[in-house]
């Protein structure tokens, strides 16, 4: 999955700096919006339910995003961030599972785990989460970063990083790349480079390191 998303994302990547060659070397979140465009997918920002980041369907090749979601997240939150997060997910549902056999609309929520009840639904959400963090922020680049860098080097050694210091890296790496920390935590989780350990005393998630096999 990650070598085809990796593939997937420099031929569009490259059709488009083949016609906007001022971005080339950009955050791809400075010009996401652009690159839809002239994808022929039309990005509306209208009111959506409560909870509901955005939703895409896939038949009209259409991507609404919920232009109240600053009423439900943290107050704290980057919403141009969250939102360009969520249109790179939304992409990654257009890009994945148009030949599914389910309905051609797919609907991203905060958090996504209160609507998830089906496992393949589940799947499809990991799936468009993955697409969206590699679309924005390219393997080559993540492993390049100095904060991730720290953290396979200490994968490597098999030496453990805090949980502040991680969500500090996570931080780091969303606000250098104009992206949600959300969609950097669920890619290194994806990637296999860190997990959640749970906190039975509530408050943020705990993450630790996985090491290599």
């Amino acid at each position: 999955m990650v070598s085809w998303c990796t593939r997937d994302r420099e031929e569009l990547a490259g059709d488009f700096f083949f016609a906007h060659p001022q971005f080339e070397g950009q955050p791809a979140a400075l010009w996401l919006e652009r690159f839809l465009d002239l994808c022929g997918i039309m990005v509306r920002d209208c009111p959506l339910a409560l909870g509901q980041l955005g939703l895409c369907d896939i038949r009209e090749r259409m991507i609404f995003i919920n232009s109240r979601m600053h009423e439900f997240v943290h107050h704290k939150t980057n919403l141009t961030a969250l939102r360009t997060s969520t249109l790179a997910h939304e992409l990654g549902h257009l890009r994945l599972h148009e030949g599914e056999e389910t309905e051609p609309v797919f609907v991203s929520s905060y958090p996504q785990s209160m609507m998830i009840h089906h496992p393949r639904a589940y799947q499809r959400e990991r799936e468009a989460d993955l697409y969206g963090a590699l679309f924005l922020v390219p393997l080559k680049h993540l492993k390049a970063h100095k904060n991730a860098r720290t953290i396979q080097e200490h994968r490597k050694e098999r030496e453990s990083l805090s949980s502040v210091t991680l969500w500090k890296s996570v931080y780091r790496i969303a606000g250098d790349f104009h992206v949600s920390p959300t969609l950097i935590r669920r890619c290194l989780m994806e990637l296999g480079w860190i997990e959640s350990v749970n906190n039975k005393r509530g408050g943020r998630e705990n993450l630790r390191l996985r090491w290599p096999r």
